[in-house]
């Protein structure tokens, strides 16, 4: 399963504005605030500009601040490819990696899960699997 989370720059703003918001009465901005907004300069650096930012930004509303979330996804993962694949490591292998990018492993890649897959257990192959690039980045 793949799941693709979108931010527009209106919800990020949304989301920034929630934690920055001028103190307001009755659901107007009070007068000392009224009529002044953030220098241009400052809001830019506050919002996250670039795709990879977002991301980041998702990463880190999803996850907190620590990676349990991540690790937990992790070990789910390895029970559903430990379920499908059984005890073989190369079946093991090629299904997370057919779960997780949604393509079959290029030899080499195969050759480099089989070989952590000697080194690690399952659970850290799924979690490399979901910390790289091709996962976390749309091309």
């Amino acid at each position: 399963m793949v799941v693709v989370v979108l931010i527009s720059g209106s919800a990020a703003q949304a989301a920034q504005g929630a934690r920055g918001a001028p103190e307001t009465k009755g659901g107007k901005a009070s007068r000392a605030s009224r009529g002044k907004s953030a220098a241009p300069a400052e809001a830019k650096k506050a919002l996250p500009v670039l795709p990879a930012e977002k991301l980041a930004k998702v990463r880190e509303l999803l996850l907190g601040d620590d990676d349990t979330a991540s690790v937990e996804a992790a070990k789910a993962l390895a029970t559903k490819v430990q379920h499908d694949a059984g005890a073989d490591r190369a079946k093991q292998a090629t299904i997370a990696f057919k779960l997780v990018l949604q393509r079959s492993p290029e030899r080499a890649e195969q050759n480099a899960c089989l070989e952590l897959l000697q080194k690690r257990s399952l659970p850290e192959l799924c979690r490399v699997l979901l910390n790289l690039n091709e996962f976390l980045y749309v091309d």
